[in-house]
């Protein structure tokens, strides 16, 4: 699943910087998308939801990634190693959005009533792009420019792009109750009701999510 998810502090899942390492990451891509349908069809026959969640994930980001592994537009392939030359310096930096993003996710199980759960993870899901956003801003090189700044949040928004579309569609307008939800969840992480999650891809703990809905 890190092959798919590129999991933000991980160097050896790094963003290609030329041919040579676009050979490999695309070759990791296809490994982490069999290994995915793998997985869902061996571990998750029980839990279908969880199952169909997963496999929307794996495909959105399959689809999102063709283009830059594909040869055909070398402009759009020159965007990702742009990408790359702004993101793989600073992954320590977003590692701690990461962090933050998989503690607030796992603190959804907690949220009540169940319908503030969905405009939940709507809420954080969007802060987590605009932490890394502001990580780069902060401790990026002058390559990380806002038009790279940009193009890396698109991007890195298509791993989980067409799950999010689907459970945030209905919420755009309910920032303010989002965000008074969190400061609520987050209390119960500092005073150590909730211990911070170990995971490090968002998978686990939404596949769990939505087989509790």
């Amino acid at each position: 699943m890190l092959k798919l998810t590129g999991y933000i502090s991980e160097t050896q899942y790094q963003y290609p910087t030329n041919d040579n390492e676009f050979s490999t990451y695309c070759k990791n891509v296809k490994s982490g998308s069999k290994s995915t349908k793998e997985y869902s069809q061996q571990c998750l026959q029980q839990n279908p939801s969880g199952k169909s969640i997963l496999m929307i994930m794996s495909y959105s980001f399959i689809q999102s990634i063709k283009k830059y592994c594909s040869r055909r537009v070398p402009k759009i392939r020159n965007e990702l190693i742009e990408i790359a030359k702004c993101v793989n310096p600073n992954r320590k930096h977003l590692a701690k959005c990461w962090q933050i993003y998989l503690n607030r996710m796992n603190l959804i199980f907690n949220v009540e009533p169940n319908n503030n759960k969905f405009p939940y993870l709507c809420c954080i899901t969007d802060l987590f792009s605009t932490c890394m956003a502001e990580k780069l801003r902060n401790y990026g090189n002058p390559i990380c420019t806002e038009k790279i700044i940009n193009q890396f949040q698109q991007f890195y928004g298509s791993t989980m792009g067409n799950v999010m579309n689907f459970a945030c569609e209905n919420f755009e307008d309910q920032q303010d109750r989002c965000e008074k939800m969190i400061e609520k969840q987050q209390e119960k992480l500092t005073t150590g009701s909730i211990k911070p999650v170990n995971w490090r891809t968002p998978f686990p703990i939404l596949i769990e999510f939505f087989q509790t809905l």
